[in-house]
């Protein structure tokens, strides 16, 4: 295992013990992306696949306020038409 990965799997266990349910949930996540990454491309984990895995994650976050917004405005103009969905 890569130390990267087993840093992470460390720190959902210290995050379980102290009861902090945000932090559990957004290592579980990270943790289920990596092993998502690791069976797609058929592949050991390493710290590469986490590094890259973490970085399209966070990527992905940084964008959905931007889609979120595009899609709310879609929306109103659509209301505004008088169409609903």
């Amino acid at each position: 295992m890569a130390p990267l990965y087993d840093s992470l799997r460390a720190d959902i266990v210290t995050a379980m013990k102290a009861r902090d349910a945000a932090t559990t949930t957004a290592l579980r996540t990270a943790d289920a992306a990596v092993k998502r990454a690791a069976m797609d491309g058929n592949k050991e984990i390493d710290d590469a696949l986490v590094v890259t895995t973490l970085r399209k994650a966070v990527k992905n976050l940084a964008d959905a306020p931007r889609s979120v917004s595009w899609r709310n405005t879609c929306r109103k103009a659509s209301t505004a038409r008088g169409s609903s969905r």
